[in-house]
């Protein structure tokens, strides 16, 4: 059965996933790897598969060869075609690209099609949001982490300054507002650029 399987990956995967061999150029000193392997449209069909040549016993020191249909039967089954695992769990990874649009408005999409898949699954099975989805919202929970730790040590070192509590909560409480002036800003800026973006992608080229 060893046998099988090894002629069988052989044929499949090369050789190089049971017995690696190198050349190495004499002249340069380069290693190559040096596997063999049938050819994928010598195996297009399921016949094909069954004509697989291995090598199924010794007989008087030479072996016998016959074919994968003489030893085994093979079944076409649906399954999946990549699979993965986190420990001991099975996982399926699920690719979403990003195109055309912000990283938050994607991840705002991609949460609503989770959110309601999510109930649909079993009570063991989850969906976890990974990526870079992920590295925002640890980057943006931080840096509000930041800024809250910032404000706090502002408002005691201006304590300290002024000489009072209620003096630095004026300059505190104007935080916000100067916070949304500042995204007003950034926000029209950025709606600027892409209108200047998608005006000179319009020009002919010449």
């Amino acid at each position: 059965m060893n046998q099988i399987v090894n002629d069988v990956n052989i044929s499949l995967s090369s050789s190089e996933q049971v017995s690696p061999n190198f050349w190495t150029d004499p002249k340069f000193g380069i290693p190559y790897y040096f596997a063999v392997k049938t050819p994928e449209y010598r195996i297009a069909n399921k016949n094909d598969l069954d004509n697989t040549p291995i090598a199924a016993s010794v007989s008087g020191g030479r072996v016998v060869p016959t074919t994968l249909s003489n030893v085994a039967t093979a079944k076409q089954l649906a399954v999946q075609s990549v699979s993965n695992h986190s420990n001991m769990q099975p996982v399926y990874d699920v690719y979403a690209g990003v195109q055309d649009r912000d990283l938050g408005g994607a991840a705002t999409a991609i949460r609503k099609v989770v959110n309601e898949m999510q109930r649909m699954l079993g009570a063991a099975d989850r969906i976890v949001i990974c990526g870079q989805i992920a590295s925002m919202d640890g980057a943006f929970a931080n840096l509000s982490i930041g800024l809250l730790f910032a404000a706090v040590f502002v408002y005691a070192l201006m304590v300290v300054n002024y000489q009072s509590f209620i003096d630095p909560l004026a300059v505190i409480l104007a935080l916000p507002g100067a916070g949304g002036g500042i995204l007003l800003l950034l926000f029209e800026s950025y709606d600027g650029g892409a209108h200047v973006a998608s005006r000179s992608t319009a020009l002919p080229i010449v």
